[in-house]
């Protein structure tokens, strides 16, 4: 064990425990012990820290999502609307926009408020597919 001498300050290991190698000033009145380790070791600190997080992210920013089948079917719908032929660019262009609407409606209206009340959730689909274009 490594201990300091409290006259001259000089480390040296305790195989004298009477006196300093280098000064010779006296041990004795003086209390050396080892110290225990932390009871959280800064490993299972971390883990715990990442836990919490973890469970506090759960709590503040629980996004309930529409089961996927729903959102397919939406964005599905909304991307063959119309009955007609048109170009790859301009399908890919509409899929953009019909994602856009889903993403913007699903945070203001709940898969349980598009089920009570199937209109608003239309009304809204309809109004940010307009400002997705």
């Amino acid at each position: 064990m490594l201990v300091e001498c409290p006259a001259c300050s000089n480390q040296q290991s305790l195989r004298n425990p009477e006196a300093c190698g280098q000064c010779r000033t006296s041990f004795s009145g003086h209390l050396y012990r080892k110290y225990k380790k932390p009871l959280l070791s800064a490993t299972t600190a971390l883990f715990i820290g990442a836990y919490g997080s973890y469970k506090i992210s759960d709590v503040f920013f629980d996004h309930e999502r529409y089961p996927l089948r729903i959102e397919y079917e939406i964005v599905n719908a909304c991307v063959n609307s119309s009955e007609r032929i048109v170009s790859s660019s301009v399908y890919l262009k509409k899929h953009d926009v019909c994602l856009c609407a889903q993403q913007a409606t699903s945070r203001t209206i709940s898969y349980g408020e598009m089920e009570a009340d199937p209109h608003a959730f239309t009304a809204a689909f309809k109004r940010n597919a307009a400002g997705c274009r």
